[in-house]
């Protein structure tokens, strides 16, 4: 087997109970010009068919796992990647039209980077509208927000970063992203809202309001925990 180039991107789709929003996140991905070299979705123990879905595209690897969390799914799609750049997306979420080649083009003309980030654009979904929530919490502009769906990674920046947290408490979204940002990385925010993010009834955010904040002030501690252990210690001379 031929070593795969330089461009080749492997995208990692992890999932669990998301068989209503899955097939459009794979059409997403696929549809955009730039066609990663393989698409990886990773059953974190679904009960809803949600494997089946995956299945159905003859391009799409799909492996499946007892439930353990989004942190070993993102884990075990990042161990089974050939790519040298890496890509992430939730099954809830699509990309835009024409993500990839804008990280891609970005990645070309600054060969220093290491990662590109991109901007967040949120949408409702159906079952969100019909509850008649179309506008109390969708945003009307874009963002930037703490999700892997983001970003695109080099193979060897993301081996130096370290795995997504496995922990329950761990917010391993945030968490992940957090750590880029301190890790003196070389990484930079593609133009243009390239990800869309589905609000539903079903959002993690919107379902469990109280350990999400909770995983996220952990993950923010983390991180001030190590912007100081980073921080040169102040000689003050002798007294």
């Amino acid at each position: 087997m031929s070593q795969p180039g330089p461009d080749a991107v492997s995208v990692i789709i992890p999932v669990h109970n998301g068989a209503r929003y899955l097939g459009a996140a794979i059409e997403s991905v696929l549809s955009n010009d730039a066609r990663p070299m393989e698409v990886i979705v990773v059953d974190d123990g679904s009960t809803d068919g949600s494997g089946d879905v995956a299945r159905a595209f003859d391009d799409v690897m799909c492996v499946s796992l007892p439930h353990s969390g989004v942190g070993a799914a993102l884990n075990a799609g990042v161990a089974l990647a050939r790519g040298a750049l890496i890509a992430f997306l939730d099954a809830d979420d699509v990309w835009a039209p024409g993500k990839l080649e804008a990280q891609m083009e970005l990645l070309h003309r600054r060969p220093e980077l290491e990662a590109v980030g991109a901007y967040v654009e949120e949408f409702p979904s159906e079952d969100f509208a019909v509850q008649g929530e179309m506008f109390t919490t969708v945003r009307p502009d874009r963002y930037q927000a703490p999700l892997p769906s983001t970003v695109l990674i080099r193979k060897e920046a993301l081996a130096r970063l370290g795995p997504f947290s496995e922990s329950p408490e761990a917010g391993s979204a945030m968490d992940f992203v957090l750590r880029l940002r301190d890790s003196g990385l070389k990484w930079a925010v593609a133009p243009g809202a390239l990800v869309r993010r589905r609000i539903h009834l079903n959002n993690s955010g919107r379902t469990s309001r109280t350990a999400q904040h909770r995983e996220y002030l952990l993950a923010i501690k983390r991180s001030l925990d190590r912007r100081r252990a980073q921080r040169p210690l102040r000689h003050t001379g002798d007294r």
